[in-house]
């Protein structure tokens, strides 16, 4: 079962409306971190590949999701991790972003976004899970934020 939402959608569905608004910004990519508790763990070589010639040919069509890191003019990855080792490959030196305003990322987001472009792996999917229930959520709560039955998650 897909999801069928927009990615602004996606971003107000996992915050309850509160999506980054406006116009996206070009932030230098070599100020870009990638979170390193993203729940994907692995990228398909051939897919990244062939998302990279696209950002040749076309450049990055939707913007990408950062948040301020701890360091002054740093950003984090909180949507968009694909699309950023696209526009490395391809050799871009910046790369179209919104930059989100709380300052941590939201998992809910992050793991949505990777179910809606790309099926996440069992082990990447049960170790998200596993986190959000020593975090406290339940496993209605993560049926519901994800859009996915319970049986799903509970599997």
């Amino acid at each position: 079962m897909a999801l069928d939402l927009s990615f602004k959608q996606l971003i107000d569905a996992a915050e309850d409306g509160a999506a980054t608004i406006g116009q996206p910004t070009c932030i230098a990519i070599d100020r870009i971190d990638e979170d390193p508790d993203q729940p994907r763990r692995s990228f398909d070589e051939q897919k990244l590949e062939e998302l990279a010639e696209s950002v040749r040919q076309h450049g990055v069509l939707q913007p990408i999701v950062l948040r301020q890191a701890t360091e002054e003019g740093r950003y984090v990855i909180v949507v968009g991790a694909r699309r950023y080792s696209a526009a490395k490959r391809a050799g871009l030196r910046d790369i179209p972003a919104f930059i989100h305003a709380v300052g941590s990322a939201d998992r809910y987001v992050q793991m949505i976004e990777n179910i809606q472009r790309d099926d996440l792996d069992a082990p990447e999917i049960a170790a998200f899970v596993a986190d959000r229930l020593e975090q406290g959520d339940n496993q209605s709560d993560i049926s519901r934020k994800l859009g996915k039955p319970r049986d799903w998650v509970s599997r």
